[in-house]
């Protein structure tokens, strides 16, 4: 094996995991994130070292084989995405088969370079620096395009059949196009063809990275729809309880007015039921249990966790300024909040100490950041895996489920999530800056 393909293929597994990691970057991280990039990094240059000997050096140029090597290796780079992120297999997919296109593009760049101006072999330090300098443009242009963008919108890609098809694309189209291109080359073909060839490879490869951001645009216009529709119908389902526990007060209160008239006429001694008042008390809990923040998303989500909270003769002290989170899109307010005092209520539930049955939030602004705490008590053993609890469906604590995802809002928003334990009690603090045309209040 000479040198030559040493070089090329550690070139290319570096380009390739660099590519799919770069469209997974807002992803948790596991642990070893950067020890997993290096054996992934490794293995693949291991992989395409050993077949492009094999297929190219040894017995020449052979189309089939090269293309079925380079599905293999995007098929590595969903498990090096899976390895180095906590994901989906679908999003897996979505960073692998962007960053196979974003990597083909810019090596058609380069390749088209190369051969306009070969300035250097392809093992000198010249050629590799280059190669570094045109492939880091390349991934930073794609970064401002496309990722970033992606990043600060939430990156959630659902069960789509439609990514099989971009996966059959990119192997056929992207891969298969290119492996032609630098084959009919190599058995020269004129310049001009193989201009034509590389402006049409480019067009491909910018043609998937342009509807693979389509599919995941539609993805989340059509979670957000979900999460509004889910709003409205929580925020019906509010008004009509209000409605129903004023009229329940309005009764109970009618039922009190007769009696103490019976008494006023001296029609005997009657005296008012006691049972009534246990209704009233128990009404009126209800209806204090509605909140006004100032925010009508925080007003819904914390209406209906009071109410379950009082149902389950837990007590929930809120205090919060619902203008601080203007600035948040209502389907994020719910998600995260709905999400903490959910996981706080599932911890509360299982406290056989009813002074201990408790959850406090406290939501305020100050000094340009906005800051999100919750605390309540759990019982059992707590682990926290990244910095973040986690889950075990085994496990009457269930806190971990959803942090990840409360995680990801703050981070969009340019926030930070911090969850720690002392003593059965569980902390959560989320902090976010505020938008410069708010202000700090």
């Amino acid at each position: 094996m000479d040198a030559e393909t040493i070089v090329n293929s550690l070139l290319t597994a570096i380009e390739l995991v660099a590519a799919s990691l770069l469209f997974a970057s807002g992803l948790p991280r596991r642990g070893g994130y950067l020890f997993r990039g290096l054996v992934a990094v490794a293995a693949l240059a291991t992989l395409v070292a050993t077949f492009m000997h094999e297929f190219v050096v040894s017995s020449g140029v052979m189309l089939f084989p090269l293309i079925l090597l380079y599905a293999l290796v995007l098929a590595l780079c969903c498990l090096v995405v899976a390895s180095c992120h906590e994901t989906t297999t679908w999003t897996s997919l979505f960073c692998a088969t962007a960053g196979y296109a974003t990597q083909n593009l810019a090596s058609g760049v380069m390749g088209f370079i190369n051969q306009v101006c070969p300035a250097a072999t392809p093992d000198s330090a010249v050629f590799i620096l280059a190669n570094l300098l045109e492939y880091a443009f390349v991934y930073v242009v794609v970064y401002l395009v496309m990722v970033r963008r992606m990043n600060r919108d939430g990156l959630v890609v659902e069960e789509d059949h439609g990514m099989l098809f971009m996966v059959l694309v990119v192997i056929f189209a992207v891969i298969g196009l290119d492996v032609c291109i630098k084959s009919s080359y190599a058995y020269g073909i004129d310049f001009a063809t193989f201009v034509t060839l590389r402006v049409v490879h480019a067009l491909v490869c910018a043609f998937v990275l342009f509807a693979e951001y389509q599919m995941l645009y539609k993805t989340r216009l059509k979670t957000e729809m979900a999460e509004s529709e889910q709003l409205l119908h929580d925020e019906r389902r509010q008004y009509h309880l209000s409605k129903e526990t004023i009229e329940s007060i309005n009764v109970k209160c009618h039922d009190i007015r007769h009696q103490i008239r019976h008494m006023a006429d001296g029609l005997g001694t009657v005296v008012v039921d006691p049972l009534i008042f246990d209704d009233i008390a128990r009404e009126v809990r209800v209806y204090d249990s509605t909140v006004s923040t100032g925010n009508d998303a925080l007003d819904v989500i914390l209406s209906e966790k009071s109410l379950m909270c009082e149902r389950r003769g837990i007590s929930l002290s809120c205090m919060a300024d619902g203008s601080s989170v203007a600035f948040m899109q209502p389907t994020d307010i719910y998600s995260l909040f709905g999400n903490a005092l959910e996981n706080a209520i599932e911890a509360v539930s299982a406290v056989p100490n009813s002074e201990k049955r408790r959850i406090s939030l406290v939501l305020r602004a100050d000094m340009g950041m906005v800051s999100l705490h919750v605390e309540n008590y759990f019982v059992g053993k707590l682990e926290f895996v990244d910095g973040l609890p986690k889950s075990s469906k085994g496990d009457d604590f269930n806190h971990g489920f959803g942090v990840r995802s409360m995680e990801r809002t703050a981070q969009r928003y340019g926030g930070t999530l911090v969850a720690s334990a002392r003593d059965n009690l569980f902390l959560l603090d989320v902090v976010m800056p505020l938008p410069e045309s708010t202000g700090a209040k």
